[in-house]
């Protein structure tokens, strides 16, 4: 298996981040944002010909209602055969129909195929006139980014730019949600807007998110879930005894919200970054507020499911779920394969070497994807394994898994089956790999850490 050259991530510097915030955020972070203020200083920055672009994309469509207080942003790449049935899953909403509309950007490279994406949503539209869909198209030019950074960075300003376009500040909350769901809770949209209404001090929200029932009843997908949830859980919680206090929550790109206002006041979206342009958004949004831990809140009122397809991929093909990051795939056939036919090739048992590798992957990330935690990480993950019922020991820094019996009651438990444990051959790294590893994830919070150091000295 041959490792490429170490990925570029794009992802920001800490000494950029100051550099993109709004003269308001600078001289006072605990500002109140007045939102068309911070929308015009922000789209007086971009330049002439993105400005004529951004009115382009929208042009054909109808302005922003004056009722309108919520706008859910999609960015769409090759989703023709799904768009439709993502778009249906805003249908059982409670919210006015008149106080939310979605803006959806169907982008990819111009030398890339273009799909049926914008037959399928004109076909939604046609038959829910209901719902408001705003939809845009992107084909990226050479020499553009054809990122998902950039995309984002294009959907979040065509709304930001048709909310400046009617002259009315109405605390915009802009929602940033991403193809794949598939189900989300009839209050989703409502009972979060209720919330930015009811706590003028938050930015951003990040509400419940799970995945489904088929494939958390797989074992490895479970661990690799509920690790990831619980993990997350922990770090932003206070450390007391560490003298460490609460940190805002992680934010997620595809369940998250944020007022329209912070995001013009931190810059919009970085479109160079290739990953984790939503936890970037977060860290922006949480820098400005000298990491205020009310800036952006855990919401447990609502929630959604979305695909649990990288999970499975990773399973499926018998790798760590961070090599599926990377790209390395040992099986590139699988991912043709639909759910239902990848679920198949999981095991109902534990596999106990990609169980070990997952979960060292997650020890390890203290020094890089997680390292802005990394006083608080230790502990953090060791509740976290507690809480799981799994038995760990750490040699020469790496994770051995020693004993899962808790875990395989409590799971037999859950499936009202015996769950038992299965072995496969164990991953290797090559030393080319791991060239390309090391770099990559460390790289992940890097430019986070540093604007850290840089804003409260830490």
């Amino acid at each position: 298996m041959k490792a490429n050259k170490p990925k570029d991530t794009g992802l920001l510097k800490g000494e950029e981040y100051r550099l993109r915030y709004s003269d308001t955020l600078i001289k006072d972070p605990k500002a109140r944002l007045d939102e068309n203020l911070e929308i015009n200083k922000y789209l007086n920055k971009q330049g002439l010909e993105y400005r004529k672009e951004l009115d382009s994309l929208s042009q054909l469509n109808e302005p922003l209602g004056q009722d309108t207080r919520v706008i859910v942003t999609i960015i769409a790449y090759g989703e023709g055969n799904r768009i439709k049935s993502t778009l249906e899953k805003y249908l059982n909403q409670d919210i006015n129909p008149s106080l939310f509309e979605i803006v959806l950007l169907d982008n990819h490279p111009e030398t890339a195929h273009r799909d049926n994406t914008q037959e399928e949503v004109s076909k939604f539209i046609k038959e829910n006139p209901q719902v408001k869909v705003i939809y845009s198209h992107k084909a990226w030019s050479k020499g553009e980014p054809a990122t998902v950074g950039n995309a984002r960075k294009h959907v979040f300003d065509i709304a930001l730019n048709r909310i400046a376009k009617r002259d009315q500040s109405r605390d915009t909350i802009i929602f940033s949600h991403d193809a794949d769901p598939l189900f989300y809770e009839t209050n989703y949209l409502s009972s979060i807007l209720d919330q930015f209404d009811k706590k003028p001090n938050i930015d951003a929200l990040v509400a419940n998110m799970s995945r489904p029932e088929d494939a958390l009843a797989k074992p490895n997908v479970y661990i690799a879930v509920e690790t990831l949830r619980l993990l997350e859980e922990e770090l932003i919680k206070e450390n007391k005894e560490l003298g460490e206090p609460a940190d805002p929550a992680l934010f997620l790109g595809g369940n998250g919200a944020m007022r329209a206002s912070i995001v013009a006041a931190v810059g919009g979206s970085n479109p160079n970054a290739t990953v984790n342009d939503d936890r970037e958004m977060g860290w922006l949004i949480a820098d400005a507020r000298e990491w205020n831990p009310e800036c952006i809140i855990s919401f447990r009122g609502t929630g959604m499911i979305t695909d649990a397809r990288r999970f499975m991929d990773s399973i499926a093909n018998e790798l760590p779920t961070d090599m599926m990051m990377m790209g390395f795939n040992t099986k590139p056939e699988i991912r043709q394969l639909d759910n239902e036919k990848l679920l198949s090739l999981i095991p109902d048992d534990i596999v106990w070497e990609l169980l070990e590798e997952d979960l060292g992957s997650s020890w390890a990330s203290q020094y890089s994807g997680n390292k802005l935690y990394a006083k608080k990480f230790p502990d953090a993950f060791k509740k976290s394994m507690e809480t799981l019922g799994i038995e760990y020991a750490i040699v020469d820094d790496r994770l051995v898994l020693k004993n899962v019996n808790k875990l395989l009651k409590k799971l037999s438990t859950i499936y009202g089956r015996e769950v038992g444990i299965k072995h496969c051959a164990p991953f290797i790294y090559t030393p080319e790999m791991i060239r390309e590893i090391k770099p990559f994830f460390e790289s992940l919070s890097k430019g986070a850490v540093e604007a850290r150091k840089i804003s409260i000295g830490r």
